[in-house]
């Protein structure tokens, strides 16, 4: 049996939490966080925890006065030993305001649930065959905070992966309305070039990734040059190589985008780092 954490209470997973007139399930009203484990605990908690607070201030939802980096830290751990994951596993913590009410909530308070499920790789693992993506075109990201966000409502990266599906891709790449590169349909992107890294400001609507935040910490600490910036749809088409990352997956190499193709030999030096 697995288990899931319910405002701290240890529960079956499959145990039926709210009705289908819950706000979370009508309005989207929630947020969440994807969380890579190692050796039963969890990685990037500093990081996770900026996040978490950054949205729930964005969203107006009051944060449980227990819920520290500490506590965060120790349920993680807690529901990682429950479900058996010793080694590596990956967990999703979500938030969502527990009002009632239509669009205006009779209260902000914030309720939240921890799952957690293991995975093979221990470490970051580049994978061995590059991926294939392509662009999505139909709808693009707005400026707004929100696009930092990792919202419940995620029609936009449902859609993006429909695409993905019937194109018989591995995955795409998301524009902003100026028609300029934001992120993947579930990351942040990173195209390298003559040595150097680049990726999207916040401001062009790519999402306020953990991983993104760490790899510009790593890339500090190793003199690597990183650069945020504007990406271009062409500047993909004179670059050496395309990532997609996450905190859950870390790097994955892209090896083709609309027939230009990629190397990996920078990935494989920052999935070093990343392990290191």
């Amino acid at each position: 049996m697995s288990y899931i954490l319910h405002n701290g209470n240890l529960l079956p997973t499959g145990t039926l939490l709210f009705s289908h007139a819950h706000r979370a399930f009508r309005y989207g009203d929630s947020f969440f966080e994807s969380i890579r484990i190692k050796n039963g605990k969890a990685l990037f908690v500093e990081e996770h925890c900026k996040r978490l607070d950054k949205t729930l201030a964005a969203l107006k939802m009051q944060k449980p006065e227990h819920f520290t980096a500490d506590y965060f830290s120790s349920a993680v751990e807690q529901l990682a030993n429950e479900n058996g994951i010793e080694q590596g596993g990956r967990a999703r913590l979500t938030f969502y305001r527990d009002g009632s009410g239509f669009y205006q909530s009779e209260s902000n308070a914030a309720s939240w649930i921890l799952e957690a499920e293991a995975i093979f790789d221990t470490e970051y693992v580049l994978n061995e065959e590059g991926i294939s993506v392509g662009i999505f075109r139909e709808i693009k990201k707005p400026f707004n905070k929100l696009s930092e966000l990792k919202s419940g409502n995620a029609l936009l990266y449902v859609l993006a992966s429909e695409f993905t599906k019937e194109q018989k891709l591995d995955d795409c790449i998301l524009l902003n309305v100026a028609g300029r590169i934001a992120e993947g349909s579930n990351a942040n992107v990173f195209v390298v070039k003559d040595n150097v890294i680049y990726t999207p400001l916040l401001s062009e609507a790519c999402l306020d990734g953990v991983m993104r935040m760490v790899m510009l910490s790593v890339a500090k600490r190793a003199g690597i040059e990183l650069k945020e910036t504007t990406l271009e749809e062409s500047f993909l088409k004179t670059a050496d190589e395309l990532w997609l990352t996450s905190a859950s997956r870390g790097i994955r190499w892209v090896k083709s985008c609309e027939g230009k193709t990629f190397g990996n030999e920078k990935a494989k030096e920052f999935v070093a780092l990343l392990n290191a």
